[in-house]
C-alpha cells in the first residue's frame, strides 16, 4: 500500500512538474508573443508614420505640383491670349501692308500721271514762253520805235497839210518860247486824227523857225512876216536878230529901229547900213 502511495504522489509530482513546465513554457511563448506583438506594433506604427510623413510630402508634392500646374497653365493662358494678340496685329499689319501696298500702286499711278501732265504742262510753257518771248521782242520793238517817235516833235501845217518831225531838242533850245511851252510842256494843243501836231505858220516862215532852232541861223533876206513870226512864237533871240543884224534896205530908219532899240540893252551894239535911192 504503502509502494502504491508512492508511486501515486511521484506521478503527481511529475505531473505537476509537467504542468508547471507547461505553464511556464506557456508564459514564455505568451511574453515572447507579447513582446513579438509590441515589437511588430511599434513597427508598424513607425511605418505608419513613415506612410503618413510620406502621405503628407506626397500631399505636399501634389498640392506644390497643382499650383505649379496652375501657374503653369495661368501662364500658358497669359501667352495663349498675347499669342491671340500678335495674330491679331500680325493680321491687322499684313492688312495695312496690303492697303499700303495698294495705296502705293495708286500713286505711283497718279505720280506718272502727273509727271506726264508736268512734261506736258512744260512743252506748252516752253510754246507760251517762246511765243511770250517774241511778243516781249516785238513790243519792245514798238516800244523803242514809240520812244524815237516821242523824242520827235510831228507836226502837220494847217495850211497846206505838209507834215514833218524834228527832235525835241530844236524846240528845248529855247525854253522860253511859246514853242516849246506849248508843244514840248503839258498844253492840250490841236491834233490831227494821227495825233501829229496842227501848227498855223507858213511852210516858208515855219522852215525858218526850225532851222533857226537848230542852227541859230538867220535868213539873209529881209521878211517882216517872219519877225512877226518870231514875236508870235516868243523866239526873242530870232526876233533880237532880225530886228538888230539885218541890213535895211529901202525902210525909214527911225521906223526900222525905234522899237527894237527901245527894248535892247543899253550896252547892246547895234550896226545898221542904210541906203537909200532915188
Amino acid at each position: 500500500m504503502e509502494v502504491g502511495m508512492g508511486g501515486n504522489e511521484s506521478e503527481e509530482h511529475a505531473s505537476a512538474a509537467k504542468a508547471a513546465t507547461k505553464r511556464e513554457a506557456a508564459t514564455a511563448g505568451a511574453e515572447a508573443l507579447w513582446i513579438f506583438a509590441s515589437a511588430l506594433g511599434a513597427a508598424v506604427a513607425v511605418d505608419n508614420a513613415r506612410a503618413e510623413k510620406a502621405e503628407a510630402a506626397a500631399r505636399d508634392a501634389t498640392a506644390a505640383a497643382d499650383a505649379a500646374t496652375a501657374v503653369a497653365l495661368s501662364e500658358n493662358d497669359e501667352l495663349n491670349v498675347r499669342v491671340a494678340a500678335l495674330r491679331v496685329e500680325v493680321s491687322k499689319a499684313q492688312a495695312d501692308t496690303t492697303a499700303k501696298r495698294r495705296e502705293t500702286v495708286v500713286l505711283e499711278r497718279r505720280l506718272e500721271e502727273l509727271q506726264k501732265a508736268m512734261e506736258e504742262k512744260e512743252n506748252e510753257s516752253e510754246v507760251t514762253i517762246a511765243a511770250f518771248q517774241i511778243t516781249l521782242r516785238d513790243t519792245r520793238e514798238t516800244r523803242a520805235r514809240c520812244a524815237k517817235e516821242r523824242e520827235r516833235f510831228h507836226y502837220v501845217l494847217a495850211c497846206n497839210g505838209q507834215t514833218g518831225s524834228v527832235p525835241f531838242s530844236f524846240l528845248e533850245s529855247d525854253r522860253d518860247s511859246l514853242l516849246y511851252k506849248m508843244y514840248g510842256g503839258n498844253w492840250d494843243y490841236a491834233r490831227d486824227e494821227k495825233g501829229r501836231a496842227l501848227v498855223t505858220c507858213h511852210p516858208e516862215r515855219w522852215a525858218a523857225v526850225l532851222e533857226h532852232l537848230a542852227t541859230g541861223a538867220v535868213p539873209a533876206e529881209w521878211d517882216p512876216l517872219l519877225l512877226a513870226q518870231a514875236r508870235y512864237w516868243n523866239l526873242q533871240r530870232l526876233e533880237a536878230s532880225i530886228s538888230y543884224g539885218w541890213v535895211c534896205w529901202g525902210y525909214d530908219i527911225h521906223e526900222l529901229v525905234s522899237e527894237p532899240l527901245a527894248r535892247a540893252p543899253h550896252s547892246l551894239v547895234v550896226e545898221v547900213e542904210a541906203r537909200y535911192e532915188d
